[in-house]
């Protein structure tokens, strides 16, 4: 791909015109080496524009989620469908398929996946080609396969303390119930005994309140208490849902940042078998090294 794009980027296209057999003639495009010798008056400088660079400013430019996990720089494919290899994607991003996404997203109300990762409109015009970043995408994939074999050491090889394994088991155990939780709060906002039921009651008050022909007595004044009294029960059963989640999100991010504490020291511990690794491949000159974006953006941060 990288040789394909420098031979557009430095070669030269010359227009040919030609004649078919029954005499009908037409254009022919070639494209050929920066060294080729040719008629000037068959070649044009042709200004195109293109976009590369940063994947966070990309992403965002392009109206997409992002790049860091979920999904492709190349293609609208989602993260499980990459292991497939789909034959049929030949071409990169294509501004006007990304436009074209976010209006039926909006039209038919996507959501999840479904979306595409499109979660606005590009801040681009159609036709404009958006390069795949190579080296970035040469950097991710080093990085995920050192990340991952480090990974394997760390729960495989390196001995670990009781405390350290104890973080580390509650990762996915509370990922489970945090899964569990979002499952069973989606289930209650739709259900007529919970989310439905508080829009109706809320509904209910609203017109009791503002009813003309039927002034405020008593008994209505008791009927809309109540109404006001369950809407707040129920609300209060809602947010505790709420509050369980962000209480599991907060420990998962909190367990998270403790076992790179515990990756940390491993790093300057002589004895561990992370920097055993480490000197082996300075030993054989293999430098290893990251690279991490140096901006950070939000979709709301352009007009």
């Amino acid at each position: 791909m990288v040789k394909g794009m420098d031979e557009i980027a430095k070669g030269k296209l010359i227009f040919k015109q030609v004649t078919d057999e029954n005499g009908k003639t037409s254009w022919k495009v070639e494209l050929v080496p920066a060294t080729t010798k040719v008629d000037k008056n068959l070649t044009w400088k042709i200004p195109v524009s293109y976009l590369t660079g940063d994947l966070e400013f990309l992403a965002m430019i392009l109206g997409r989620e992002g790049y860091a996990s979920w999904w492709c720089m190349f293609c609208m494919r989602y993260k499980p469908e990459w292991q497939q290899k789909p034959e049929d994607i030949i071409q990169g991003l294509d501004i006007d398929e990304l436009i074209a996404q976010h209006t039926s997203n909006v039209t038919q109300q996507h959501t999840s996946t479904n979306m595409k990762g499109v979660k606005e409109v590009p801040y681009l015009k159609k036709g404009t080609i958006v390069i795949f970043p190579c080296l970035h995408g040469m950097l991710g994939v080093g990085n995920a396969i050192m990340d991952f074999f480090y990974d394997e050491i760390d729960r495989f090889v390196e001995p670990i303390t009781g405390a350290e394994l104890a973080v580390r088991q509650s990762i996915p155990n509370n990922n489970v119930l945090l899964e569990e939780e979002v499952h069973s709060l989606t289930l209650w906002n739709n259900s007529v005994t919970g989310g439905k039921e508080i829009k109706r009651l809320t509904r209910k008050v609203k017109e009791e309140c503002e009813s003309v022909e039927q002034p405020m007595t008593l008994a209505k004044h008791t009927i809309v208490t109540d109404m006001k009294s369950r809407i707040e029960a129920l609300t209060q059963v809602g947010e505790k849902m709420s509050n369980n989640i962000t209480k599991l999100k907060e420990e998962i991010s909190t367990a998270k940042k403790k076992l790179d504490a515990f990756r940390k020291l491993r790093k300057v511990t002589h004895s561990s078998v992370y920097n055993g690794i480490e000197r082996i491949l300075k030993e054989h000159k293999i430098v290893r090294a990251s690279y991490h974006g140096g901006i950070s953006m939000a979709l709301t941060s352009l007009p």
